[in-house]
């Protein structure tokens, strides 16, 4: 579901391999707010999950990591989708930073992530909410070329 009235940006890093999708809102609303501190009672009862619809079941089981992201409330865990193929699994992190929300995913081989994963991952979010506050740069002033004809 996406609702517009929630400014967000989003960006896609790295090569498609081995990318990386980081995305940022700011809700004045107090919804993703109220999110982020009910998910610990949500992830408690979620973490084991199993959809069947007909004869077709989809399971799908979060594992939770301790990280160190700036926001003042974070989430990371690893996602893993098991159906009729092969296992997904997907690295999130999630933090908030007043009313910055920033999440970074990154899919993953296994259900480990590797430490490099884990810091690049982390280095996005982290430089997200450290430089929120800052001014946006200005580009340098370009010199128009000479014009050259007759001008009537």
């Amino acid at each position: 579901m996406v609702d517009y009235r929630i400014p967000t940006a989003a960006a896609v890093l790295g090569p498609q391999a081995n990318m990386s999708v980081i995305m940022a809102s700011s809700d004045d609303s107090g919804y993703f707010w109220q999110s982020m501190y009910s998910i610990d009672k949500v992830l408690g009862y979620c973490t084991e999950v199993t959809i069947s619809s007909g004869n077709q079941n989809v399971h799908s089981s979060l594992t939770r990591l301790n990280m160190d992201l700036h926001g003042s409330k974070s989430f990371t865990y690893v996602t893993t989708i098991t159906g009729s193929g092969s296992p997904i699994h997907v690295l999130r992190m999630v933090t908030m930073s007043g009313n910055l929300f920033v999440t970074g995913v990154h899919p993953l081989p296994d259900a480990r992530p590797t430490d490099a994963v884990i810091r690049e991952l982390s280095s996005y979010v982290n430089a997200i909410v450290d430089h929120a506050g800052d001014p946006v740069p200005t580009l340098p002033a370009t010199k128009q070329p000479p014009q050259t004809g007759n001008s009537a």
